[in-house]
């Protein structure tokens, strides 16, 4: 199969060019709001709950008919983003909590911790990350603020049917749990 990766961020396609099987995929610097490609595809998949990066209605209905227009008649386009879970969204932390720790690829763990708070008009979280070399407190990179946007399934859904798709089934999580309220993702399948 023909792969082809799209990103508005040539940051991110440059690393993703390192990975394994890099050689084997199309990259595309572009804005998925306005994609447009050459080829027609029988799969769209929006992984790594990249759909929570678009913040606002416009931008979310924008890439929704950008992807439909991708696929061919009878397409499907899968999408994966975080389930809204009611105590996460809840919990506010105005001062670093420690997240997770991780190896660099020198080997030295590295502590990440952070700053969260959701405000629930926007449905927008927004996320301040801290990376430190453990016992030493040096920043191992730049404080990074990122925004995500969480989308409860009536509404997802009503979105996809508004750009067209047919939804044929949704899950709890990439090993096709059921939807729940104890779900931590929303993974859903869709037909053009």
């Amino acid at each position: 199969h023909a792969v082809t990766a799209v990103d508005v961020n040539a940051l991110m396609l440059e690393h993703a060019q390192t990975k394994f099987g890099a050689d084997d995929v199309a990259w595309v610097e572009q804005d998925a709001r306005e994609l447009q490609l050459r080829s027609k595809f029988g799969l769209v998949v929006m992984a790594g709950n990249a759909f929570q990066h678009l913040l606002s209605n416009e931008d979310r209905d924008a890439v929704l008919k950008a992807v439909y227009r991708q696929l061919k008649p009878g397409g499907t386009f899968a999408v994966a983003l975080r389930f809204p879970e009611p105590t996460l969204l809840a919990h506010r932390s105005d001062f670093p909590e420690v997240w997770h720790t991780y190896l660099d690829a020198e080997g030295y763990e590295v502590i990440v911790s952070g700053t969260s708070a959701y405000d629930p008009i926007s449905q927008v979280m927004a996320h301040q990350t801290y990376r430190h070399f453990a016992g030493t407190g040096v920043p191992a990179a730049s404080p990074t603020l990122t925004h995500l946007r969480y989308h409860y399934p009536q509404e997802l859904e009503a979105a996809l049917k508004n750009a067209r798709f047919t939804v044929e089934e949704r899950f709890g999580g990439f090993d096709r749990t059921p939807l729940e309220a104890t779900s931590t993702s929303l993974v859903y399948l869709c037909r053009k």
